[in-house]
């Protein structure tokens, strides 16, 4: 989700890539591959990430309290469709 000129991680999927990396739910993403977070729309990143192949490195600059932290994710699967929760519908 949105958060200023940021993303916030609204949860982490067990043994995903970010997890791996070790970011976690309500952290602030500011920076994607050298972009800013707020270059994109958040279903932009959602559909950049997905299209790319298993094995990709992506960057991501993690807002902290003191510091930015820098990331490297190297993605081991796809992400599912369902991860998108403006698509998921619960019955």
């Amino acid at each position: 989700m949105r958060d200023g000129d940021a993303l916030r991680v609204g949860a982490v999927a067990p043994d995903s890539a970010a997890q791996l990396a070790g970011v976690k739910a309500d952290q602030r993403i500011s920076r994607i591959d050298d972009q800013p977070a707020n270059a994109r729309s958040l279903n932009d990143w959602r559909e950049r990430l997905r299209s790319l192949p298993v094995g990709a490195e992506v960057g991501l600059s993690i807002v902290g309290a003191d510091a930015t932290k820098p990331l490297r994710l190297h993605l081991s699967d796809r992400i599912p469709e369902q991860a998108n929760p403006s698509t998921s519908r619960a019955n």
